[in-house]
């Protein structure tokens, strides 16, 4: 390998097209298992890379040479072999340092808490020291030496102005929660997760909807790449942060499609995803496939609760992946869980039919058998544009229905609370 990422588990990770994005190498994503972490280090068999979770503090014993931030941090994110000497640096302070900016976040005489001790968390806590922070505590899930646990957290802490998520937990293809109970938290005006995949975790919803600015790891990400491409290429690389993070932002983001029974939504969602040549999922087929059961078999023989069990199960698997087109059943909105987990990496349409152009009566469609449809459409509705980013009105021209969920994936304001 000469130029990647060494990590134990990389599925996550938007490092790759970051990279090769400023066109100057390609670049490997390289899962190293822990029993092979030291004869990686050993044998020296790369030009230049990143080093992510868990082997940040690794990497840093094994460089010969080490710069100030490194060694302010104890970590190394960004190792440069030249002719045999390692050479670590750590830019991930370069990252935290510019969205702290971005966000005109002081942190001058605050209060912190990282959540976390590993790599990532030694890089916050010596960027908060260096920004003069009136008190940093790491908060850990266990007693540990330097650190504070969850319950210390809240009883001592609770006025905390910084919030610092430095751990895991909320990651993609890892459980789908926050890390820490936010409403114990009162002062909050700041919270800062470093991941970045889901593009909106737990933790940034309940700081959003708690009224709490909050940022999520990407432009982090980004920043630490091109810092470390610099150390690779020694020289300094000219691109456009923003725009690096906006595409990112829009490549990853799903388009998720709800809306009445006979709106469109599959028609649509199968024609946006061939033009944007993305995969396409049809979540009532999702749940079909799956479980071996046409839907109104489900309704008939287990009742709407099971349904909707099965549906919520659906959301949660499409809604964490990215890049998708989603086109969800009419009730997907009936669980406020359903869309929190949608709305994570996804921009919601509400695909509007006028009313007297929805069909009656459909034996695929169960709830249509025993209720009228403009029963359905007035419970729904304000639900449809509640969770909705933007609605797509169709006129009852399907056309006009791709046209505009296309317009809206390009439209910047309509993705921009993902980023």
């Amino acid at each position: 390998m000469n130029y990647g990422l060494i990590g134990e588990h990389l599925s996550h990770s938007f490092s790759k097209p970051i990279h090769e994005s400023f066109g100057q190498y390609t670049y490997e994503l390289h899962e190293v298992a822990r029993d092979h972490i030291d004869a990686f280090f050993q044998n020296k068999d790369f030009k230049a890379i990143n080093v992510t979770i868990p082997y940040k503090q690794i990497a840093y014993t094994y460089c010969d040479v080490l710069d100030k931030q490194a060694r302010s941090v104890g970590t190394s994110n960004c190792v440069v072999n030249k002719n045999g000497t390692l050479y670590g640096y750590n830019t991930d302070y370069d990252g935290i340092v510019y969205t702290l900016k971005k966000h005109h976040v002081d942190v001058h005489q605050k209060t912190v808490l990282i959540l976390g001790k590993g790599g990532v968390a030694h890089a916050f806590y010596a960027v908060m020291k260096d920004l003069g922070a009136a008190e940093i505590q790491t908060v850990y899930y266990k007693p540990a030496e330097g650190t504070i646990t969850y319950e210390e957290a809240y009883e001592r802490y609770a006025d905390a102005d910084i919030l610092i998520n430095a751990t895991p937990v909320g990651m993609a293809g890892r459980k789908n929660v926050s890390p820490i109970d936010l409403s114990k938290l009162t002062n909050l005006s700041f919270v800062f997760d470093a991941i970045y995949n889901p593009l909106q975790t737990v933790l940034i919803q309940q700081a959003k909807a708690a009224g709490i600015p909050a940022a999520n790891g990407l432009t982090m990400l980004v920043v630490q790449a091109v810092k470390a491409a610099e150390h690779f290429l020694d020289r300094p690389v000219e691109c456009d942060v923003q725009k690096i993070v906006d595409s990112l932002t829009q490549q990853a983001c799903n388009i998720v499609l709800i809306g009445m029974p006979s709106c469109g939504k599959s028609h649509i969602g199968h024609e946006v995803a061939k033009r944007l040549h993305r995969p396409w999922i049809d979540l009532d087929e999702k749940i079909e496939k799956e479980t071996g059961r046409r839907i109104a078999e489900i309704f008939s023989q287990d009742g709407e609760t099971a349904f909707r069990d099965e549906e919520t199960k659906a959301a949660c698997r499409a809604g964490l992946k990215t890049g998708q087109v989603i086109s969800c059943g009419g009730g997907i909105i009936k669980r406020k869980e359903n869309m929190d987990v949608l709305a994570q990496n996804g921009i919601i349409l509400y695909i509007d039919r006028p009313l007297e152009n929805l069909v009656r009566k459909d034996p695929r469609r169960p709830l249509l058998q025993n209720n009228s449809i403009e029963k359905l459409y007035y419970e729904r509705k304000d639900l449809y544009e509640k969770y909705s980013d933007e609605t797509i009105h169709t006129h009852n021209q399907i056309q006009l229905g791709i046209q505009g969920c296309l317009d809206a994936y390009a439209d910047p304001n309509v993705w921009a609370r993902l980023r």
